[in-house]
């Protein structure tokens, strides 16, 4: 009997000295007249509990009860918060895990916060209290034991009026190519002491089309806390808050999170807002402050596709080959000829223009190259005898750039179009070559010359010689009749183009013409000696 009760005495014991006690905290805080401050309810060693139950009291003259949020407990929700006392200065809590299993917390989690409208003047103090009206204080864990518990009671201090931080919210501006993928992430200045952050990012879904959030930058944070319903729109929203409510720092220009999108075929500039529908942008200090709010917009350029295209050869001859290549996408189809490929080899007969459609990443665009074809050239003239010695010939070549002629007396030419005088007569084969870039063509025709042209001895008495010269003539002379001589020089075109008197001191003699200022040719000249006037043909071939 005596083992049998010392062994219920032990067990006793052992369950007494396994209880622990777990500590509710309400913490001491600061806030201006007029303002809404968020209160958390903290706790410690909050290990493997099903319930837990009390009542906090306030000042109602000072602070006013707005609402319930943030609860950190499954199941938790505002039902389980009875409000029929707040007006007395008095809420009530009851929760308990409903699978009896025990819920365990780190420490400094928070199981809830209240949030209150501060009334009070400056210098007035609230005090935050766990009581046991009208709802006791208790905590139970899953062995059903009633835990002890230590309370951390706080404060709400009225302050004067002190100036709300700037936080300043920014978005990258980005560049990309229609069909690639771009990240833009959402990044802060001045991110101090802060407890919550929240608002909506606009886009423009016909240029970006959001695909995830790639990039998580704040503790805790993860896909739940965006709401991609109306992405589809343009709108992206976030919601993100400290669990332990001390507040995070993050280095100026530090992401905050990071969107992938995928570019559009649209090409065009478009703004990235961040706005307040529908979820209103703010920001939250650790003293439950509602910052200020400076948003500076980003950019997305949805840069086109760009088909750069060269050929090796931009200017070929006829029957040669040029190779065309494209780059800037990934797959190329040629017209004409519907080619593919990236390099493609051509060899058009005429001037042709290739025009390339490249694709990458869904998205098309087109660049054209210009081939030249220039044709081998053609030799072809004709000759056309204008009489004592004058052959004008008349080039009828295609496709050439450079002509040499070959007129068989020992005379050559470069001229289009040339005229030339034979000075005897003669067979001669005259000779065309017509040059270009791709090659040289000849062509030759047998001409006969008779000139009917030399020394002329017009009558006994005057003679013009030598005859064809190159521009200087001599007119000899043997006349007592008159004691001058008219001379008049007529082009092919019938037009007078000199005349002159000679004096005439003796009876016979020489007179030089100078005729070099002319061009080549034939010409008509007439001699008046007083008595008759006579007629003759010249040549000039200088």
């Amino acid at each position: 009997m005596k083992k049998l009760l010392l062994f219920f005495t032990l067990i006793f014991v052992i369950s007494v000295s396994a209880i622990s006690s777990v500590t509710l905290i309400l913490p001491d805080l600061n806030g201006q007249n007029g303002t809404q401050i968020t209160v958390p309810v903290k706790v410690k060693d909050f290990q493997n509990i099903i319930s837990t139950q009390g009542t906090i009291q306030f000042d109602p003259a000072i602070v006013s009860y707005v609402s319930v949020q943030q609860f950190g407990l499954s199941g938790m929700n505002s039902s389980s918060f009875g409000t029929t006392g707040v007006g007395t200065g008095k809420l009530t809590f009851s929760w308990y895990d409903g699978t009896l299993e025990g819920v365990s917390l780190s420490d400094s989690s928070v199981i809830f916060s209240i949030t209150f409208n501060i009334t009070g003047t400056n210098s007035q103090i609230s005090l935050l209290t766990f009581e046991n009206t009208p709802t006791i204080i208790e905590i139970v864990d899953n062995l059903f034991n009633t835990l002890t518990t230590i309370l951390d009671n706080g404060s709400i201090t009225v302050q004067n009026s002190t100036s709300i931080p700037d936080i300043t919210l920014f978005l990258d501006s980005v560049s990309g190519t229609v069909g690639s993928h771009i990240n833009i992430s959402l990044r802060a200045l001045d991110f101090v002491n802060i407890n919550s952050i929240q608002g909506t990012i606009q886009f423009d879904p016909s240029v970006a089309v959001f695909s995830s959030v790639s990039y998580f930058g704040l503790p805790n944070m993860n896909s739940g806390n965006f709401g991609t319903t109306q992405v589809n729109s343009g709108k992206l929203t976030f919601t993100w808050f400290d669990s332990n409510l001390e507040g995070i720092n993050m280095v100026n220009s530090s992401a905050l999170f990071t969107i992938t999108f995928t570019l559009t075929c649209n090409s065009t500039n478009t703004p990235l807002n961040i706005v307040n529908t529908p979820t209103l942008i703010e920001v939250t200090d650790s003293s439950f402050n509602i910052l200020n709010t400076i948003i500076t917009s980003g950019n997305i350029n949805n840069q086109p596709l760009v088909i750069s295209v060269q050929a090796t050869s931009n200017v070929i001859c006829n029957g040669d080959l040029s190779t065309l290549s494209a780059t800037g996408a990934t797959s190329y189809t040629w017209m004409p000829g519907s080619l593919s490929g990236s390099f493609v080899n051509v060899s058009p007969t005429t001037t042709t223009t290739y025009t390339v459609t490249g694709t990458a990443n869904g998205c098309t665009s087109s660049s054209t190259v210009i081939v030249t074809v220039d044709q081998p050239p053609i030799a072809n003239f004709t000759a056309t005898d204008n009489g004592n010695g004058l052959i004008s010939f008349t080039n009828t070549s295609q496709y050439a750039t450079f002509y040499s002629w070959d007129f068989g007396d020992g005379n050559y030419d470069n001229t289009p179009n040339p005229t030339h005088i034979y000075s005897t007569n003669g067979t001669y084969n005259v000779v065309l070559s017509a040059i270009n870039s791709c090659g040289v063509d000849v062509h030759t025709i047998i001409i006969n010359v008779v000139t009917n042209i030399n020394n002329t001895s017009i009558n006994s008495n005057l003679e013009i010689f030598p005859n064809p010269s190159n521009g200087i003539f001599n007119l000899k002379y043997v006349t007592d009749s008159g004691n001058k001589i008219s001379i008049k020089v007529i082009n092919i075109a019938g037009e007078l183009i000199f005349t002159k008197e000679y004096l005439k001191t003796t009876s016979s003699g020489i007179i030089q013409l100078d005729f070099t200022k002319f061009p080549n040719g034939i010409y008509q000249i007439e001699l008046n000696n007083g008595n008759k006037v006579l007629k003759t043909s010249i040549i000039i071939d200088n």
